[in-house]
Formats: structure tokens, sequence, C-alpha cells
């Protein structure tokens, strides 16, 4: 399907990302990441954690969030361009979570990023062990990842399995900082792992029970 023509109204962009239109997530993608950008700057600056590489864990946890949590099917709009103060405000209380979790481990402390809010559960025939499994997937790229680079792989792993974005599309996403050729070695690595994983634990169960 063809990219939406990048004159496309952000409200229809949502819609298409609503349905699940791997055009309308790329578009929506790179007309929003600006906002949320800046957004997630402005909050961290007051407590002195300006390390763009920072920042941009920050932005694609803002991501990460808003496609796990399934965010945009329940915003309502009040105006044409809510989108963007949703996403402000939803940047910049990530960013001021994460700052405030890694102030509190500078000094010693227990940090912990307080949730958002609840995200919504799946409601019965909407694919509920489709998503307990991408859930279990979801927590072995957690493991598999190194701390630097665990929210852009979960990003990578969001689109592509829960969107559809292609590997082409995700390595137009400059803040990834990824090619074509690195997002599918990514994707390759993880469905090894993943593979590893179930049949290992399969193995360990029949072990269990003397089979």
């Amino acid at each position: 399907m063809a990219a939406p023509p990048s004159s496309s109204g952000i409200q229809e962009l949502v819609a298409g990302c609503v349905r699940g239109e791997a055009a309308s997530w790329e578009a929506f993608l790179a007309r929003t990441q600006p906002v949320v950008a800046r957004a997630c700057r402005a909050a961290a600056r007051p407590w002195g954690m300006t390390d763009p590489a920072l920042v941009e864990e920050m932005v694609q946890e803002t991501y990460t969030r808003l496609v796990s949590g399934r965010l945009l099917e329940t915003f309502e709009p009040q105006h044409p361009d809510a989108i963007f103060g949703y996403l402000k405000l939803l940047a910049s209380r990530i960013a001021h979570d994460t700052c405030k979790a890694a102030a509190a481990g500078k000094r010693g402390g227990k940090g912990r990023t307080v949730p958002l809010e609840d995200t919504a559960s799946p409601t019965a025939g909407s694919g509920v062990e489709d998503d307990i499994l991408l859930n279990q997937i979801e927590a072995g790229v957690r493991e598999a990842s190194s701390g630097k680079e665990v929210d852009r792989d979960l990003l990578v792993f969001q689109l592509y399995y829960r969107l559809g974005l292609t590997a082409a599309a995700i390595a137009a996403i400059p803040s990834l900082g990824l090619t074509v050729k690195g997002v599918e070695s990514f994707l390759n690595r993880l469905t090894r792992q993943v593979r590893e994983k179930f049949s290992g634990g399969g193995e360990r169960e029949k072990a269990a029970h003397g089979d």
C-alpha cells in the first residue's frame, strides 16, 4: 500500500494507525518525532540530564508505551491537533519518571519508574493468545538486549511484529540509527533466541516429567 501523502491530516494518520496500516504508522512517526523529542528534552533539562543518548531512549520509550499500551485506540481528540498535546504530555511524564529514577539510583536509592497509566487489556475474542505470546517475546527481548539498547530493540519489535512495518520502513526512522541490514539482523537474532527459548522450555518440561 502506498504511503499517505505528506499533507494527510494527523487525525487521518491516527485512524490509519489504529487500523494497523504500516504506511500510516511510518508517516505518523515522521510527523510526531520532533514533537516528542522536544518534549523529552524540555522535561529532562531541569534534572540536568541532557545527554542526547538518554533523551533518545526517552523518545523510544514513549513510542514503545504508545504501541504496547494501545493508547491511540482509546485516544479521543477534542480538536484536530489534540494528538500533539497528548504526545507532549506522555513524553514529558516518561522523561520525568526516567530522570527521577536515574537521580534516585545515583543517590543509592532504589529507583523505579512510576507507571503512567493502566494500559488497555485485550478483550475476549481479540487475539488474547497472540497478545500473551507477544508479551512473552517482549520479555525475552528485554532479557536479551543490553541495557543501552533495550528501548530501541523493543521499539523495533513493536513496529515490526505489532504494526507490520517492513525492515526498510523501520530503517528509514532516523532516530533508530539502523540500516535495513541491521533491522533484519536484529529480527533474525530475536527469532533464533525465541525459538531456542521455547524449544528449550519444552525439553526441560519433558525431562521434569521423565518423558
